[in-house]
């Protein structure tokens, strides 16, 4: 099996968790409840982040374009996309991860 599928494996069960989270946040009525919320799995959070770092940093002849093709699949992923509002989720997570990163800007 192709080294890239594999680590993608390894990405997709951490991302999807925080895209259903997110929405399920959107239930929430304040600021605070929406902070207690996310503070639920601020971990993972930072995991995933760090995990979507790191995919990028592993291939290190990928350029902004690799990137920014790379972030459309993402976007187009049955697993990570049921509601419109999963695209922002998506985009927020990679611009966090990759901000700085081969000139990516949030």
């Amino acid at each position: 099996m192709d080294e890239n599928v594999l680590e993608f494996e390894r990405l997709l069960p951490t991302l999807a968790p925080l895209v259903t989270w997110e929405r399920e946040a959107q239930s929430c009525s304040t600021m605070e409840e929406y902070q207690a919320y996310r503070r639920r799995y601020e971990t993972l959070n930072r995991d995933g982040i760090e995990l979507l770092r790191q995919y990028v940093e592993d291939r290190p002849h990928w350029t902004l374009v690799d990137m920014r093709n790379f972030l459309g699949f993402l976007l187009r992923h049955p697993d990570l996309m049921f509601e419109r509002s999963d695209e922002g989720t998506v985009r927020a997570l990679a611009d966090e991860a990759w901000n700085g990163l081969r000139g990516w800007r949030a």
